[in-house]
């Protein structure tokens, strides 16, 4: 199997669907990270660190996108965690990496397989 990128249509209604992520706490490596926002984003990783730069700006996800020409996408987890001097930092995290490491949520992943993998 192996992953495969989203429409923009795709990646819109499957954030739209993962909307109830949005402010849920979830502990990673022993510390709390909140679950800032569910996007959609480049599937890349450069193109994500640009996005997310434009996105913590404007905090809206057309503007963070302007730049973006391409025709993939993927389903990201903006995520805030706060490090041990009181200071916080965000990253991404893309929806089937967050769901692939939290049992907790385990039929989700089977909810949206068809879109992610391909045969």
């Amino acid at each position: 199997m192996k992953r495969k990128w989203l429409t923009k249509q795709e990646a819109l209604t499957l954030a739209s669907q993962y909307q109830y992520l949005k402010g849920q706490v979830y502990v990673n490596d022993g510390t709390a990270e909140i679950i800032e926002s569910v996007e959609l984003a480049p599937h890349d990783e450069m193109n994500r660190s640009f996005f997310l730069s434009h996105y913590l700006e404007t905090k809206k996800t057309n503007n963070a996108l302007l730049f973006y020409v391409q025709p993939y996408y993927d389903v990201v987890l903006i995520l805030k965690r706060t490090n041990v001097n009181g200071g916080s930092y965000y990253y991404l995290k893309s929806l089937v990496t967050f769901f692939a490491e939290n049992s907790s949520y385990p039929n989700k992943i089977n909810s949206y397989s068809k879109l992610y993998i391909s045969q």
